[in-house]
């Protein structure tokens, strides 16, 4: 994972007061798809980053979906990776030259 990404994380909590959960919270004693779908039903809005690990992964497509479907995804892409077909025609801003700077100008169309 990029340290900008982990950056982002603490910038979103920091400067925009959101609350933020990755899915390497999940405690061992619990299931892995009961924690994500309670945090995906409390999500107000659902960040998903197009990587090469993240489009093999069918949790992250999963989770994907359930925002596109609640029409609460903000997608991502870094790495030159290859959008899935089924989130294709949601507009996806491109990071790939992003260093992990907020003032970067590409951050802001991720949390206006």
């Amino acid at each position: 994972m990029k340290t900008g990404l982990v950056g982002s994380t603490k910038a979103l909590h920091e400067v925009c007061g959101w609350s933020v959960w990755w899915d390497t919270h999940i405690p061992a004693c619990k299931t892995f798809d009961a924690i994500i779908q309670t945090e995906l039903d409390e999500a107000r809005c659902v960040v998903v980053v197009w990587s090469e690990a993240s489009i093999k992964s069918r949790w992250v497509k999963t989770a994907a979906g359930e925002g596109l479907d609640r029409e609460v995804l903000v997608a991502v892409s870094i790495d030159n990776a290859t959008i899935p077909l089924a989130f294709i025609r949601i507009q996806t801003e491109d990071f790939n030259a992003w260093q992990g700077h907020t003032n970067d100008k590409v951050y802001p169309k991720v949390i206006g």
